[in-house]
C-alpha cells in the first residue's frame, strides 16, 4: 500500500509544482471530505482560503456591480445576453480567490499548479487514467481541464479532437479542445498565462470559468485541453457559489457517467459516545450539538449509567426525531468509564468520540478534529474547551457567537490580570477524538471510577511511541502543550467544546488528588510490565 501510495503522489506532485484547494473557512465539512480523498490518492496539497464572497465588504462590492453601467468595462457576453455574468457574491469570492491563489503561485515561482474546488468526485481510476493522459497530451498546454462541465455537444463548434475529421463524440479519444465550457473545479495552469488570467480577473465582469479562464482558451484554442473521460467531476448537490442542481440530471446533459465516479461521495462513520448519568436537563442540549455539527456523517452513542431521573426518557423522545441516535441502558451504576466501554463495543464508526452529557460542541468540531487523523498526521486529537461559568440553560445552541459572548464576560481574571485556571481555554480528555483501531491494538478504558482517560492516553504513547512518563510528569500538561507527534497526536488549540459550570459532584471535583495519584502510581507500575 505505501509503495502504491508513492506511485500516485508522483504521477501527480511530479508533473504539477504545487496543488491547490479552495476551500472557505466555515465548510469544515467539505474540507475534511477532500482530505480523506487527497490522502487516499496519495497528493500533496496546499489548501487556499476562500474568500466569502458573502462579507460586507464583498457584498458591497457586489451590489456596485449590479449597478454598474460602465460600457468599457463589460464582458462581450454581457452585451450579447443584456444582463450582468457575475449571478451572486459567492462568485465574487471566487474570483478574488483565484487572485490570490495566482499571485501565491507567481511569487512560489511554480511552472505549473493543479487546482481543485473542495467539492469535487474523482475517477475511480484516476491515478492510472492521469497518468494515460499525460503522455499523450501535448507539453506546452495552458490550461489543462481534469474535468469540464460542458454544456454544449456540437463538434466541432462546441469543442473539436486533435483529429479535426472527427465531428462526432468518440470515446477512445483522451483528450478534447473546447472551445465553449465551464467548470474550473480541476484545471491544471501553466504559468506562462498567470498574469492573463490575473488582468481578465481585475476586470470582475464576468465569472472565473466563462471569463478570465474562456479568454485563455479563445487565445490559446490548441494549448486547452480537456481530459475526456473526466478525471474529477463537481458534486453539485450543495453549492456555495450558484444553485445546487441534480447530480443525475447535470450528468446526462455534459456526459458524465456516474459509474466512473465515487458517487455517492460516502463520508466515514464517526461514533460519538455520551456518557450519561441522571442528565435529564442537559442531555438534550448535548445531543442536539453533535447532531448539529457540520460533519453530518455519525451515529450518537448514548450509554446511561442507570440514571434515576427521566435521562432515558428524554433521550428516547430524541430518538424518535433521528435515526442517528442510539441508546444503551444498564441497571447498575458503575461509572463513566464502564459505559463508555460499552459504547465502544457497540460503535460502528472508524472514529470514536467522546463528550459528556453536560457539554456543547460547537459546529465545527467533529470535521476539524477528524482533519488530522484522515490525513494521517494523528491516530488521535484533542481540542481546547472552556469549563464556562454558565448554566446549560443559559447557553443557545443555535447562536455560537451569543454563545462565546457569554462564556467570555463570565471569565474572571485573578490580581495579576490573568485568567483564573478553570477560566482558561485549556485542554480536555473528553474532547479526545480516536481512530477505533487505537481500542482494538491497546485495549479499552479502565473501568476505574476516575480518571481512566488519563491512563488509556499513557498506554497509547507508551504502546505506540515507547513514550513513558517519569515521576513529577503529568499526561494532562504534556498533552495539553506539546508540539504535534508526527503520525500519533495532534492538537487543535481553538475552544470547540463549552462544559457547563462544574457542581460538586463532577469528576474533577469528587475525586482527591491524592486518590488520583494513586491511581497514576499503579497504572505506571503497570505498564512497567
Amino acid at each position: 500500500q505505501l509503495v502504491m501510495k508513492y506511485q500516485m503522489m508522483e504521477s501527480v506532485n511530479s508533473y504539477f509544482d504545487h496543488v491547490y484547494v479552495i476551500n472557505l473557512q466555515s465548510r469544515t465539512d467539505r474540507r475534511v471530505k477532500m482530505v480523506r480523498k487527497l490522502e487516499r490518492l496519495g497528493i500533496l496539497y496546499e489548501i487556499v482560503e476562500a474568500e466569502n464572497g458573502y462579507s460586507s465588504e464583498n457584498q458591497e462590492e457586489f451590489n456596485a456591480y449590479l449597478l454598474s453601467t460602465d460600457p468599457q468595462n463589460q464582458h462581450p457576453l454581457e452585451k450579447l445576453y443584456d444582463r450582468k455574468l457575475i449571478r451572486s457574491p459567492g462568485a465574487w469570492g471566487y474570483i478574488k480567490t483565484y487572485l490570490k491563489l495566482l499571485r501565491k503561485a507567481q511569487e512560489a515561482g511554480y511552472k505549473r499548479i493543479l487546482c481543485f474546488d473542495d467539492d469535487v468526485l474523482f475517477h475511480r481510476d484516476f491515478d492510472q487514467e492521469f497518468k494515460k493522459l499525460i503522455n499523450v497530451i501535448p507539453v506546452n498546454w495552458k490550461i489543462l481541464m481534469l474535468g469540464a462541465t460542458q454544456h454544449v455537444w456540437k463538434i466541432p463548434l462546441s469543442h473539436w479532437y486533435p483529429d479535426k475529421s472527427k465531428t462526432s463524440f468518440d470515446p477512445n479519444e483522451s483528450y478534447y479542445h473546447p472551445s465553449t465550457v465551464d467548470g474550473s473545479f480541476a484545471i491544471g495552469i501553466d504559468h506562462s498565462v498567470y498574469d492573463l488570467l490575473i488582468d481578465r480577473c481585475l476586470k470582475f465582469n464576468a465569472p472565473f470559468d466563462s471569463g478570465p479562464m474562456r479568454d485563455v482558451i479563445q487565445l490559446f484554442p490548441d494549448k486547452c485541453l480537456v481530459a475526456q473521460p473526466n478525471l474529477v467531476i463537481a458534486d453539485v448537490d450543495n453549492s456555495d457559489i450558484g444553485e445546487s442542481r441534480n447530480q443525475y440530471d447535470l450528468a446526462e446533459k455534459v456526459k458524465w457517467d456516474l459509474d466512473l465516479y465515487e458517487y455517492p461521495d460516502k463520508e466515514e462513520l464517526v461514533s460519538v459516545i455520551i456518557a450519561a448519568y441522571n442528565s435529564e436537563d442537559t442531555i438534550e442540549k448535548s445531543v442536539r450539538s453533535i447532531l448539529n455539527q457540520t460533519y453530518q456523517n455519525l451515529e450518537v452513542i448514548v450509554s446511561d449509567d442507570a440514571s434515576t431521573d427521566q435521562t432515558v426518557e428524554v433521550v428516547r423522545n430524541l430518538m424518535k426525531e433521528d435515526e442517528r441516535i442510539r441508546l444503551i441502558t444498564h441497571d447498575q451504576n458503575q461509572g463513566c468509564y464502564f459505559v463508555r466501554n460499552d459504547g465502544i463495543r457497540i460503535s460502528n464508526g472508524k472514529y470514536v468520540a467522546f463528550q459528556d452529557a453536560d457539554d456543547i460542541s460547537l459546529k465545527h468540531r467533529i470535521a476539524k478534529q477528524l482533519i488530522p487523523l484522515m490525513s494521517g498526521e494523528a491516530v488521535f486529537s484533542t481540542c481546547r474547551i472552556y469549563r464556562t461559568r454558565c448554566s446549560i440553560d443559559e447557553l443557545d445552541i443555535t447562536d455560537e457567537q451569543g454563545m462565546l459572548e457569554k462564556v467570555d464576560k463570565r471569565r474572571q481574571k485573578n490580581q495579576y490580570g490573568k485568567y483564573e485556571y478553570h477560566d482558561r481555554a485549556v485542554l480536555g480528555f473528553i474532547s479526545t477524538i480516536f481512530k477505533k483501531s487505537v481500542f482494538e491494538e491497546c485495549g479499552l478504558y479502565w473501568e476505574n471510577r476516575f480518571a481512566s482517560d488519563a491512563e488509556f492516553c499513557e498506554r497509547l504513547l507508551f504502546i505506540k511511541a515507547g513514550i513513558k512518563l517519569e515521576e513529577g510528569e503529568n499526561i494532562h500538561t504534556l498533552l495539553m502543550n506539546c508540539d504535534p507527534m508526527p503520525g500519533l497526536y495532534q492538537r487543535l488549540d481553538d475552544v470547540y467544546i463549552l462544559c457547563a459550570q462544574m457542581g460538586d459532584m463532577n469528576i474533577t471535583n469528587k475525586y482527591k488528588q491524592e486518590e488520583k495519584k494513586a491511581f497514576e502510581t499503579t497504572w505506571r507500575k503497570k505498564l512497567e510490565g
